[in-house]
């Protein structure tokens, strides 16, 4: 009995019912391949790997949109990861996963191609899975950090210059990535991470802190007067990249061990091109 994985697949690509004889030749080993592919499926959690990332505008410039006279579908312009392309900029839709999960199915299989073709792909999917299940072991990485370890009420500023924020207190540092003495996390291995920046401020200050990638802006927060800003994205990243925040000149952050967080996970390792 042929899998239902390969079976849905060949339904989606035109395949079921051809005639080919070298298909029929080739079926016992199509049929050994599927099941070994469904095995290793389960253990990488057969699951694609989509995710996105994207901000309303692509101007640096304070910008207001708005307001409108009827419901309106926001959409996003800058993207900052769109990993399997489901997001449309255009448009501000995703893409249903299990539709991904077909075209990439359909992508890998090809209609038109011939059965030892189908065969190879088959044995490059079994190996990439192998690939991927090692690395799921493997690669298990997730850090939260608040800034101070002291739960008085503290404030950090005003900064004279823009300066790098070292976050003491560390709650989970799973894979050891992230640098209590620099405040700096190292992606240990290429994948999608979500990183997330919280903050808080004191009384008529004000707040304006910004995560970087290698020294490019990624995203920020800004509060004032007693207030709080968070923001967070799904980021890919190489392994060695270096991603960290940075509190910018005249601003302050308070913090009480609990309040002005940083934190982020491997969402999925990828492999390196």
């Amino acid at each position: 009995m042929m899998s239902s994985w390969f079976l849905l697949v060949a339904l989606a690509c035109g395949l079921v019912g051809a005639q080919d004889p070298s298909l029929q030749e080739l079926n016992t080993k199509v049929q050994q391949l599927t099941t070994k592919v469904e095995e290793l499926q389960r253990e990488v959690s057969a699951r694609p790997q989509v995710a996105f990332s994207a901000a309303l505008l692509e101007t640096q410039q304070w910008t207001i949109v708005g307001p409108f006279d009827a419901d309106k579908t926001l959409e996003f312009k800058k993207v900052v990861t769109n990993i399997g392309n489901g997001y449309d900029p255009e448009t501000a839709e995703m893409m249903s996963s299990y539709f991904l999960l077909v075209a990439l199915a359909c992508s890998l299989v090809g209609a038109q191609n011939p059965a030892d073709v189908i065969l190879r792909q088959l044995i490059s999917r079994v190996e990439q899975l192998e690939r991927d299940s090692e690395n799921t072991v493997t690669s298990q990485v997730a850090f939260s950090v608040a800034l101070l370890e002291q739960t008085t009420w503290t404030i950090t500023g005003p900064v004279a210059a823009d300066q790098t924020l070292v976050y003491k207190k560390v709650l989970t540092n799973i894979g050891n990535a992230y640098d209590t003495e620099t405040g700096v996390f190292t992606a240990p291995v290429k994948g999608l991470y979500y990183l997330r920046i919280t903050g808080v401020v004191g009384s008529s200050m004000t707040l304006r802190a910004g995560l970087k990638k290698n020294g490019e802006d990624i995203f920020e927060i800004k509060a004032k007067d007693q207030g709080s800003g968070s923001n967070g994205a799904a980021l890919e990243l190489e392994k060695g990249d270096r991603v960290y925040v940075r509190l910018m000149r005249g601003s302050a952050i308070a913090d009480q061990s609990r309040l002005s967080t940083f934190t982020g996970f491997l969402v999925f390792p990828m492999e390196s091109a």
